[in-house]
């Protein structure tokens, strides 16, 4: 399978981890560059140093528009940054994360 477009991927790279789940090809990598970076199917998802950015921009925007967040349902979210997002907010009272690939 080829892909095509424009992408990134560093160079001052060690591979970590590697496993093949029912799902995805998991890999995991340590980069001067990014910190920990890992992988889906050869994709990067989420590296130490840019992962605020996607989960700051998918928590803030609703719980600020909210009138008064007080409850949570996180569906996915498996790294936990929605979460620790969410728990920025004092306003609420309970978060709960549910994970489809724990079913």
């Amino acid at each position: 399978m080829g892909r095509s477009g424009l992408g990134h991927f560093p160079q001052d790279r060690e591979k970590v981890h590697d496993e093949q789940s029912t799902y995805q090809r998991i890999e995991i990598f340590e980069t001067e560059t990014f910190g920990t970076l890992m992988t889906l199917d050869g994709l990067v998802m989420v590296t130490d140093r840019d992962n605020f950015v996607y989960h700051e921009m998918m928590t803030h925007p609703a719980l600020f528009s909210h009138p008064n967040p007080k409850r949570v349902l996180i569906i996915g979210g498996a790294d936990c940054g929605t979460l620790r997002e969410v728990l920025r907010h004092p306003e609420v009272e309970l978060a709960e994360q549910w994970n489809w690939m724990n079913v």
